[in-house]
């Protein structure tokens, strides 16, 4: 998670720089369960910002918690960090409640740590790209503060189906 923070502070300084100050901008997080075929828990940082009426920008960043896997030859440590740029197309539905269907692009990082007994450790960093399809909705309870669900399929080499849920902030009317 340290290796990537500075992509972290990259993301939030590109989209505190955002010319639609003016908007209403949502800044929060929460839990993601997916990120593997067995499923991993993990901790979302998500930003929103209006780009026209409807259309919304919903960056995020996940980190997946560490996977090892501990066998007599070797032990391995998996970490999945997984970027992802949707946009949405917003619908009030109801006071207070908002749903959305949502598109955009996933950059996954996996990170392998393979320690072998009296041979060293090995390193291994990929990353790939896929494409996310779902949808979500936001439900504002009080002036500033809102929550949030989504449901997400990425297709492409990181093949994954994530269910996110959490709280947003609203720092700008």
């Amino acid at each position: 998670m340290v290796k990537h923070l500075p992509l972290l502070l990259l993301f939030f300084l590109c989209f505190s720089l955002s010319p639609s100050l003016n908007a209403q901008w949502l800044v929060g997080g929460g839990v993601t369960l997916g990120g593997t075929p067995e499923g991993r828990l993990g901790l979302n940082v998500k930003t929103t910002f209006p780009i026209t009426g409807r259309l919304v920008l919903g960056p995020n960043l996940t980190f997946f918690a560490a996977e090892t896997d501990d066998t007599q030859t070797a032990d391995t440590k998996t970490q999945f960090t997984a970027l992802n740029l949707d946009a949405q197309l917003q619908f009030d539905v109801i006071d207070n409640l908002v749903m959305y269907p949502l598109a955009g692009v996933q950059i996954a990082f996996l990170d392998f740590e393979t320690d072998i007994p009296g041979l060293g450790t090995e390193t291994e960093n990929k990353s790939d790209v896929g494409i996310n399809l779902g949808g979500g909705g936001r439900y504002q309870f009080l002036d500033r503060l809102s929550g949030f669900g989504e449901l997400a399929y990425t297709v492409g080499g990181m093949d994954q189906l994530n269910f996110t849920f959490g709280v947003l902030f609203h720092l700008v009317e």
